[in-house]
């Protein structure tokens, strides 16, 4: 959802991938992690383009999924959650954690 909500143009094939630990005693389910995330702030200008026409790598499964309504629904509701009503990835909810942030 973060690599959309920033219009990277290398997802969902590259820049991402999952972990876990594999002591199912300690393990709190897979954790997906970014990097090289520059391209997604539309330097490139790539922003509003439908970069998920190759779902290849790592983004495959997504590929499969979306074609599934119910997938489709509950990532709506997640969007929603998430992104209007003060969700994790507004801007209200993002400028406030920034506040906290060191100053050189």
């Amino acid at each position: 959802m973060v690599r959309q909500w920033i219009g990277d143009p290398d997802w969902p094939g590259n820049n991402w991938h999952t972990m876990r630990y594999r002591d199912n005693a300690i393990s709190t389910g897979f954790k997906f992690t970014v990097w090289d995330a520059e391209s997604g702030l539309d330097i490139w200008g790539s922003l509003g383009t439908d970069n998920t026409a190759s779902y290849a790598g790592v983004g495959q499964m997504y590929g499969q999924l979306v074609t599934n309504a119910e997938f489709r629904l509950l990532y709506a509701d997640h969007i929603q959650r998430h992104m209007f009503n003060g969700g994790a990835l507004t801007t209200t909810r993002l400028f406030r954690g920034m506040r906290n942030w060191p100053r050189r």
